[in-house]
């Protein structure tokens, strides 16, 4: 198969994305596929969930804001290998950490030709000499251009959205930014693969609601399950593990399982 690569995306910050990211990809990688991570985000939190702060900064390795800032054309092409760009979290799954240097990368993207292609043409490079079946993009809420930049090399748009909060305004917001990304050819064929809904509390009316809302607007869309309210899932990244490892029996543990499922054939 083609490889998959999923913006993991939407214009609202803390409703789950990188919790998104992180369980879909482990999911994935323990049904035996090869599965890459990249951290789009400055804060670097699916960084610093998934390696744990002392290991990273115990490590000599290079971030995706250097992937972004090599020049081919002076440098040659990259080299992931030398530049130890990717780290391995556990059998069949891989990430390109960020940090803050990420910031400043963007800003010199800025003046780069071609500067919207940078992380599409460094992945087809990898493509070219390694297999994965999935990569995941883990971006920030922000319109910017790094961001641009993962929609440019997306073959599609995982979006997410919580459940506590009767808007569809921050879905109508990455629908605009897939429109202007199609539009300014940049990548025509983009397009949403799926809508996870998370934080959903069953007894409540108005998150009732909110569900039946998105259902019946997007009913193509919709992955069901949505994501139970779980407190294990909050706490699961504090201490470096990802749901299946933390709480396996867990409800979160139980809806990401079946959204996986869900998402794979709809993709």
């Amino acid at each position: 198969m083609n490889t998959v690569i999923t913006a993991v995306a939407i214009n609202k910050g803390g409703v789950g994305k990188t919790t998104t990211s992180a369980n879909f990809a482990v999911n994935l990688a323990r049904k035996n596929k090869k599965v890459l991570l990249i951290d789009l985000d400055s804060q670097g939190n699916l960084t610093d969930w998934l390696l744990g702060s002392e290991r990273f900064e115990n490590e000599v390795v290079t971030t995706i804001a250097h992937v972004l800032l090599h020049d081919p054309i002076k440098n040659g092409v990259f080299d992931w290998e030398e530049n130890q760009t990717i780290i391995s979290v556990e059998e069949n799954l891989d990430i390109i950490v960020a940090d803050d240097d990420l910031m400043d990368a963007e800003t010199t993207l800025t003046s780069y030709s071609r500067r919207e292609y940078r992380l599409k043409e460094r992945l087809e490079e990898l493509l070219e000499h390694r297999h994965y079946d999935y990569i995941f993009l883990d971006l920030s809420p922000a319109k910017n251009l790094l961001n641009v930049n993962a929609l440019t090399a997306a073959t599609n748009v995982l979006g997410v959205l919580e459940t506590r909060i009767m808007t569809l305004q921050p879905l109508k917001k990455i629908n605009d930014f897939i429109t202007m990304i199609k539009l300014s050819k940049l990548n025509p064929e983009l397009k949403f693969s799926g809508l996870l809904l998370t934080k959903f509390d069953q007894r409540t009316n108005s998150n009732k609601q909110i569900k039946d809302l998105i259902e019946s607007t997007y009913p193509n869309l919709t992955i069901n399950p949505a994501i139970r309210m779980n407190v294990d899932l909050t706490d699961a990244p504090s201490i470096n593990k990802t749901i299946f490892d933390y709480a396996p029996k867990s409800n979160g543990a139980v809806d990401y399982e079946n959204a996986v499922d869900a998402w794979v054939k709809m993709v």
